[in-house]
């Protein structure tokens, strides 16, 4: 029946009947949809910034691609694009962006969390730095105002003529 198949193809199989007459069967390539991006995703209120967030589908040359999300997100050329919202009002800390994608007798979904944050506000009310020689008087400082949690390390190492002096909190 057949005189040889040919396998080598990554999209398709050729069959050659013992006639001559040949033809292509395309291989079985599983439809779905992942989200390439695995780092931590957030959003900050107000912010102007979108994030970006890669995925990848397979086994579709034109799916139906459709985001489902209480946030304001989009998906087009492998790349979701979540806006961040103007105020947190109605969502929750952390939000799921579902990708949907579909090749007319199939749907598939890939979901990712994004977490909705206040926008971080930082002020430097004032920065200042007094080095001066001989009895050494070594001034560092900051004043600083945020609305959110943070941790402020030092490592400071000072070479005083030829003797050093390091400071670590």
């Amino acid at each position: 029946f057949f005189s040889s198949v040919d396998v080598s193809n990554d999209d398709y199989v050729i069959f050659v009947l013992e006639n001559g007459t040949t033809f292509e069967v395309p291989k079985y390539k599983p439809f779905k949809v992942e989200i390439i991006s695995t780092s931590a995703t957030y959003v900050k209120v107000g912010d102007t910034a979108n994030v970006s967030i890669k995925y990848s589908i397979t086994g579709c040359n034109n799916p139906t691609v459709l985001v489902i999300s209480d946030l304001s997100a989009s998906a087009s050329n492998g790349v979701i694009t979540v806006k961040a919202p103007a105020s947190k009002d109605g969502l929750d800390d952390v939000e799921t962006v579902t990708l949907m994608a579909s090749n007319g007798q199939t749907t598939v979904l890939a979901s990712v969390d994004i977490t909705v944050t206040e926008a971080l506000v930082t002020t430097w009310d004032e920065f200042y730095t007094a080095i001066t020689s001989g009895k050494s008087t070594i001034v560092l400082g900051a004043d600083i105002s945020t609305n959110s949690s943070y941790t402020i390390e030092t490592d400071v190492m000072i070479d005083l003529n030829g003797k050093t002096l390091e400071i670590s909190d």
